[in-house]
């Protein structure tokens, strides 16, 4: 995936690619973790890791989720 003019480069391993506005990248990206989001919220509460390295990880991975779904919304 390249970022350039507005655009987004999508390449496949086999070097297929095709271009499309970034517009409609965030549109489909925010759909999708959407939707995450609502599965993680539906599912059990989770026990944090017991592992200090884990649980910062799990944390931050959180919190910069919040973030970028601000900034992009």
């Amino acid at each position: 995936m390249v970022h350039q003019d507005n655009q987004v480069k999508l390449m496949t391993e086999s070097n297929s690619e095709t271009i499309i506005p970034f517009e409609d990248y965030k549109y489909e990206i925010l759909k999708f973790v959407d939707k995450v989001q609502d599965f993680y919220k539906l599912s059990k509460p989770k026990t944090l890791p017991e592992d200090e390295y884990d649980k910062e990880g799990y944390l931050k991975l959180w919190k910069e989720w919040e973030l970028m779904r601000k900034k992009w919304k």
